[in-house]
C-alpha cells in the first residue's frame, strides 16, 4: 500500500498494488495489478483500475532493457476513460540501490509520462 499527498495539499490518496515477477534466465518479466483511490475536499473521490506489465533482458547483473505496458481505467462522476500505454525501460544498480527510467507512450490519448524511480534496500 502506498499513501500519496499530492502538491496542492489537499488531494489526498491510496494505491494498493500486488507485484509478481519471474526471472527466466537473462529475462525478467513482471506484473502488476494496481487500485488506487484519491480524494481531495470538493469534488467525489476518483478510482483507478491499472493492469501494468513488461519484460526486461539482462545485459549484464547491472543494467537491464525493457518495455512495460499499462492499461488504465479510470472513474470519476459516473465518466469512464480507459487509457493504454507501451514503452522503453532502463534499469541501472547494484545489490543495494536501483534506478529506473521509463517512458510509456499513451496509444489511444495525447499524451505520455515518463517516472524515474529510486529503490534502496535497508
Amino acid at each position: 500500500m502506498e499513501y500519496k499527498l499530492f502538491s496542492s495539499l489537499s488531494k489526498h490518496g491510496f494505491e494498493f498494488k500486488f507485484i509478481v515477477s519471474k526471472e527466466l534466465g537473462s529475462f525478467v518479466f513482471g506484473f502488476n495489478p494496481v487500485y488506487e483511490i484519491s480524494v481531495d475536499y470538493y469534488t467525489t473521490p476518483k478510482h483507478e483500475f491499472k493492469v501494468i506489465g513488461g519484460s526486461s533482458f539482462a545485459l549484464n547483473e547491472s543494467i537491464f532493457l525493457g518495455f512495460e505496458s499499462e492499461i488504465k481505467y479510470e472513474v470519476k462522476d459516473s465518466n469512464y476513460v480507459s487509457v493504454f500505454s507501451l514503452g522503453p525501460t532502463v534499469s541501472i544498480g547494484s545489490s543495494k540501490i536501483w534506478l529506473n527510467i521509463g517512458i510509456l507512450f499513451n496509444l489511444t490519448k495525447e499524451a505520455m509520462k515518463s517516472r524515474i524511480l529510486l529503490s534502496f534496500y535497508l
